[in-house]
């Protein structure tokens, strides 16, 4: 609740600061040119309300039209102890992580002449790719007894994948000032996800055993959103 509160009123003197400057020439506050770079705020999220998992930057060409280009990059890992119940058997330590990156480059067409508000139409192309896998050391509380697993946790679930969608957009930036807005935006479209071929080796005793689930790939077509707010800063 503390971060919250923190990020709701630091949110807001960035914002009453910035709106007492100048407008542009034209009396707008909208950019014409340069760049802008963008986080999420998620303000339900009191764990994380503000967002720096996926990073956007923009150049604006001209009033109505602007490069955009994203970054995705996340790193996780997480140990786990289960303690042995009998004092001549070690305990269970696993070890999970996983890794993801992404570009998704794009083009957006700005409209209307309003001097605050800024919808916009667009595309992106999109990449993506993630690895991820697990170590258990002392399986089943078993000494020297080992589980290793690749391109997804024991569990099941990460799995690893390489990710190609294509996105219409549609959104809006609304401009405090020549330098802070916040937008929203969704968008139409298609994704196509290749799961890499998932390995799971148990050893025990000096013997391994290797199962392996090959590869497989799904297609999605459908309505996407970013269920945050987005705010930004023009340069």
């Amino acid at each position: 609740m503390k971060k919250l509160i923190f990020s709701l009123l630091f949110i807001s003197a960035f914002a009453f600061i910035t709106v007492a400057q100048e407008k542009l020439d034209d009396g707008s506050y909208k950019p014409t040119s340069g760049f802008t770079t963008e986080v999420n705020f998620i303000p339900a999220n009191t764990a994380a309300p503000i967002s720096m998992n996926f990073l956007k930057i923009r150049m604006f060409m001209s009033e109505s039209m602007a490069l955009r280009l994203g970054f995705d990059l996340g790193m996780h890992s997480n140990k786990s102890t289960v303690m042995s119940t009998v004092t001549t058997e070690p305990n269970e330590e696993t070890k999970n992580s996983y890794f993801i990156f992404g570009l998704n480059p794009g083009i957006e067409m700005h409209m209307g002449d309003m001097p605050k508000l800024s919808p916009y139409v667009g595309a992106e192309l999109g990449i993506s790719m993630k690895s991820s896998k697990t170590t258990v050391t002392n399986a089943g509380n078993v000494n020297n007894s080992t589980l290793e697993t690749e391109n997804k946790w024991a569990d099941g679930s990460n799995p690893g994948y390489t990710e190609f969608s294509f996105n219409v957009i549609l959104g809006a930036d609304y401009y405090f000032s020549q330098h802070v807005f916040m937008g929203a935006e969704m968008g139409l479209g298609f994704a196509n996800t290749s799961f890499k071929e998932q390995k799971e080796t148990a050893t025990s005793g000096g013997i391994s055993l290797t199962v392996t689930t090959p590869k497989s790939s799904s297609m999605n077509l459908g309505i996407n959103y970013t269920p945050a707010i987005r705010l930004g800063w023009a340069f």
